[in-house]
């Protein structure tokens, strides 16, 4: 029975891997194929979105930013090393703020698990004292959440 061609047709190993009987077929000549050469272009135009200028485009942007907690995210990580400590501002690093939500970057694992186990509340408190009830809570989030800066020159890390 392995042998015999009949049974072999169904087989995925028997036929070789699926190839699609239209592989470099866009998605208009899919339409154009569906609803006709002619009704293509109408199609396909109604899917676009209308185009809007630069200026739209960035009062939209502007106008998603929060410009209270830009602010105060600003005061915290101008002031943070002051608010929390020299060791602790090593360790953690403001983020952001979203809706009274901060988001502090953790340098590793153990920071992140003191952090929020035993030092939360003592952060939140001192958080609060600076910029008063716009935090609500904090976020605390692994290394790796942030930009990387760029390097600094080679000259500037020797030490002298």
């Amino acid at each position: 029975m392995k042998n015999d061609p009949s049974t072999q047709h169904w087989l995925p190993s028997a036929k070789g891997p699926y190839k699609r009987p239209w592989p470099n077929q866009s998605r208009e000549d899919a339409l154009a194929d569906w609803l006709g050469a002619e009704r293509t272009p109408d199609v396909m135009a109604s899917l676009r979105e209308e185009p809007r200028s630069m200026e739209q485009l960035v009062q939209e942007v502007m106008a998603s930013v929060n410009k209270e907690d830009m602010l105060l995210l600003s005061h915290l990580q101008n002031n943070w090393t002051e608010l929390v400590g020299p060791d602790n501002a090593r360790a953690l690093q403001p983020l952001s703020i979203n809706n009274g939500v901060l988001k502090l970057e953790a340098a590793s694992a153990s920071w992140l698990y003191i952090f929020q186990t035993q030092l939360k509340k003592p952060l939140l408190d001192k958080c609060r004292a600076a910029v008063g009830d716009a935090i609500r809570d904090l976020q605390f989030v692994p290394a790796g959440q942030r930009r990387p800066q760029p390097p600094t020159p080679f000259h500037q890390n020797r030490h002298r």
